[in-house]
């Protein structure tokens, strides 16, 4: 489609949630938000930049009118009742009833903020498989291979479809037996999947908070309505009957249920179907800080790109490993025609500019997931003593209001005990935050 769309000549009109589409066709974008639509003129990243730059410009005006509006309000108040200003006072009460608010919404606000409780420590190899043939009643989808899957990795499955990506996914978790081989699921393994189906099992006449509570594990102190704030359900959309909600906001609901426990492994099929792109980038968000193992079946280059650090190729009956985000994969795929016999070549097509900016903007994104996982280590550590250096602070708060009590002081030895135990809480909170300060520096002259 993205082939085909390249050539065309004609106008195009694109309703899309798919950015490499819309980066590489859209010379205008128009965006349909909180009631309002607005068009912004070039790409897709000149649409992201544009917005941001207007939201800033809406968010100045909205405060500028904010602080016009409390004076106006403040001389209503004080001279309402003084006959001598009773004009201007009626004056300034028709303005503020004509006055035409700006509202401006907060895009981290409108989509789902997905989070993941902290789960327990996996064994090194989640997932082993040898010789391993897949398929239904004896007749194998995906000839023998061998995969080992091991914590904390982000891998990505891509295939085109019907390649077998899912029964693949099923046999390793063994919803189906294997045809041939052995797998093996490492020691202290929890697992999550999202199904691409998954939000069809919703109970659509409960409301949104029942049908969530049913995957929340009895005794959880976490607040429902709090946790479902986070995925994007706030207030009274907790109270919607599940039937009522759009797609997407099913998806998302979905996709809280299965991350409602804490869990080492997850498995997401196509996980960004019916999101909007605020969720997308949320889900990206959290994917990337999960502390688990994920496995990605998906055709969201994007999140690809941003999220995965290894990937398998589910084509021809065949599984590949690559050890990385192989760029060739996830677009046209030259090297592959180039494999066809002869008979079947066609000339290769002169890039366009459109293809240019595209691979351009690709190994911009490797090479800020290069800079993300070179400084990962650095990042760990920063997140550790940033911790540490917090609790510090603490205890010399809490040595300080001790010290502060006139009782201490009838004991020498007891605030000499204290005088000491407050000054080696405050040396440890100084070298604390020299070390934060130099491991954030050392992130930042990496890149990171």
């Amino acid at each position: 489609l993205e082939n085909h769309l390249s050539g065309w000549t004609q106008s195009l009109f694109l309703v899309s949630h798919h950015r490499d589409i819309i980066d590489g066709k859209a010379t205008h974008n128009n965006e349909v938000a909180d009631g309002t639509a607005a068009e912004y003129t070039g790409s897709f990243l000149d649409f992201v930049v544009q917005r941001e730059e207007r939201i800033e410009r809406l968010k100045a005006q909205a405060a500028n009118q904010a602080r016009k509006v409390a004076k106006t309000q403040e001389f209503i108040d004080r001279f309402r009742y003084k006959a001598t200003k009773a004009r201007q006072v009626q004056s300034r009460i028709k303005a503020l009833e004509k006055l035409e608010e700006i509202n401006v919404t907060d895009r981290k606000e409108i989509g789902a903020r997905f989070a993941f409780p902290e789960p327990r420590r996996a064994n090194r190899v989640v997932v082993a498989a040898e010789r391993l043939s897949a398929g239904y009643d004896g007749e194998a989808v995906l000839r023998p291979f061998d995969v080992t899957i091991e914590r904390g990795r982000k891998v990505a499955i891509i295939g085109p479809n019907g390649a077998g990506k899912t029964t693949m996914i099923r046999t390793l978790l063994g919803e189906i037996p294997p045809i041939s081989g052995d797998i093996t699921v490492g020691s202290n393994v929890d697992i999550a999947r999202f199904d691409q189906h998954q939000a069809e099992v919703l109970d659509e006449r409960k409301v949104v908070h029942e049908e969530f509570r049913s995957a929340i594990p009895k005794g959880d102190p976490r607040n429902i309505r709090t946790v479902l704030g986070s995925f994007g359900f706030p207030g009274d959309a907790a109270d919607r009957l599940v039937g009522a909600c759009s797609g997407g906001e099913q998806t998302r609901l979905a996709l809280a249920k299965v991350m409602a426990t804490p869990v080492n492994l997850l498995v997401l099929d196509e996980p960004t179907n019916h999101l909007d792109l605020p969720s997308c980038d949320l889900l990206e968000d959290a994917l990337t800080a999960y502390p688990g193992t994920v496995l990605l079946v998906t055709h969201d280059r994007h999140l690809i790109r941003n999220v995965a650090d290894a990937m398998i190729e589910v084509r021809d009956g065949r599984m590949r490993w690559h050890d990385r985000v192989d760029e060739t994969l996830l677009g046209t795929e030259p090297q592959r025609v180039e494999q066809r016999p002869a008979a079947a070549r066609k000339p290769a097509a002169q890039p366009s500019p459109s293809r240019s900016k595209a691979d351009r903007k690709r190994r911009q994104a490797e090479d800020r997931n290069d800079r993300h996982r070179n400084t990962r280590e650095l990042r760990k550590e920063l997140n550790r003593v940033e911790k540490a250096w917090e609790r510090a602070e603490a205890k010399v708060v809490e040595l300080q209001e001790r010290m502060a009590a006139p009782e201490v002081y009838e004991d020498p030895e007891r605030i000499r005990v204290l005088v000491a135990e407050h000054d080696a809480a405050k040396d440890e909170a100084a070298d604390l935050m020299t070390r934060w300060e130099t491991l954030s520096l050392d992130i930042e002259a990496a890149g990171g």
